[in-house]
């Protein structure tokens, strides 16, 4: 997640997804993209660390969610291959955010 927020910072596409949330029906769309980053950034190096990794995978599990009902699921399920685009990558990491918090043991 952390590479993610810092390709996209890299690019500088933030308030062009901004911009595809707006058009989605989100009215501060360039405000959602960069709290999407930022959270990215410093959650995924928070996760890394063993720091609130329930509360970062429910974010993040929530966050996919999002990702495949507004953006992958009309693709179809492919990202490569018979379709592109599709949810089956961005699904692999929501069943994973999940196994890892289900599976985490605060440590003593």
């Amino acid at each position: 997640m952390t590479a993610h927020g810092i390709a996209r910072m890299y690019l500088g596409t933030i308030n062009e997804f901004g911009n595809y949330l707006n058009s989605e029906g989100f009215m501060i769309g360039t405000v959602i993209a960069w709290t999407l980053t930022i959270i990215e950034i410093i959650g995924g190096l928070a996760l890394a660390a063993g720091f609130f990794v329930k509360t970062i995978c429910a974010w993040f599990v929530l966050q996919h969610l999002f990702g495949i009902i507004l953006v992958h699921a009309p693709n179809g399920w492919f990202t490569v291959g018979a379709q592109s685009g599709g949810m089956e990558y961005s699904f692999l990491l929501l069943v994973c955010f999940i196994c890892i918090a289900a599976l985490h043991k605060k440590s003593p």
